[in-house]
């Protein structure tokens, strides 16, 4: 609807501008008045929801009609019945096509409000994704051994010739070897360096052993694993068992005491 009356509303302009050219013509004399266009506009019905048919607008716009402005001249009463005595039918004024504004204003302004939003909000994305905190790595710390004896390994992984001399000692004579359970005052360290320096005093080794030593040696024979550091722990702590002696370079040596020797017989052996 809104296309046809928007090509109504072109024609009648050019009808319009097409009329006032054919009566200046006529009036400075150059040529006759011409007939204007034919061209039947939409014309709304009574409630403006449909366009007249075909038959009413012929009869609107008769082909016979020359006015200037296309609307049908009132003829007087004398002159209302023709040759063939028939009543000619009056059309009516059609109304005014209804012209609809759209509101080009509010959807411009939308439009624009959207570009903006779009063209603010994709800054702050790039941002963001810009800002995006990357884990730092931790500084990874490297253990140093600074010493014989002081590095903490298990006594599998230590190589001791004193350690091997004593395991054939007690491969060769049978000799009982300490219990995986075994404590001595609650603690199965103490027990198992106790029986380690005693059965190392019985293979001949009367300097005792290093901490390596007895690390090595409580893995090869009695299958038990003692860190050489915890070895070393107890040998510090327990000086009323054992006694420091003539130490292997930088590594010091133990020897069982007295007081080391009256509690063996508390060590389970198996």
């Amino acid at each position: 609807m809104i296309v046809h009356r928007l090509l109504d509303a072109v024609f009648r302009t050019l009808d319009t501008v097409d009329a006032i050219r054919a009566r200046v013509d006529a009036v400075l004399g150059r040529a006759e008045a011409q007939p204007p266009s034919s061209w039947p506009p939409v014309i709304d019905d009574d409630d403006g929801s449909a366009p007249i048919d075909a038959t009413t607008v012929r009869a609107v716009y008769s082909p016979a009609d020359t006015s200037v402005d296309g609307w049908a001249a009132s003829k007087s009463d004398d002159d209302d019945e023709d040759a063939t005595g028939t009543t000619p039918v009056t059309p009516k004024t059609p109304k005014a096509p209804k012209t609809t504004k759209q509101p080009t204003t509010a959807k411009k302004a939308t439009a624009t409000a959207a570009k903006k939003a779009a063209t603010t909000a994709t800054p702050l994305t790039k941002t963001a994704a810009k800002k995006t905190p990357t884990t730092k790595k931790k500084p990874t710390t490297t253990t140093m051994a600074s010493r014989k004896g002081s590095v903490d390994r298990l006594g599998k992984d230590l190589d001791s010739p004193r350690a091997n001399e004593v395991a054939s000692f007690i491969a060769s004579n049978k000799t009982l070897v300490v219990d995986e359970e075994a404590a001595l005052d609650g603690k199965r360290t103490l027990a198992r360096v106790l029986w380690a320096v005693a059965v190392a005093e019985q293979a001949g080794i009367d300097d005792g052993l290093t901490a390596a030593d007895a690390s090595a040696l409580l893995s090869t024979s009695a299958r038990v694993e003692v860190f050489s550091t915890n070895v070393a722990r107890a040998f510090r702590d327990e000086h009323e068992l054992f006694a420091e002696t003539t130490p292997d370079g930088r590594s010091k040596r133990y020897a069982l005491t007295a007081a080391g020797r009256a509690r063996l017989h508390e060590v389970a052996l198996r």
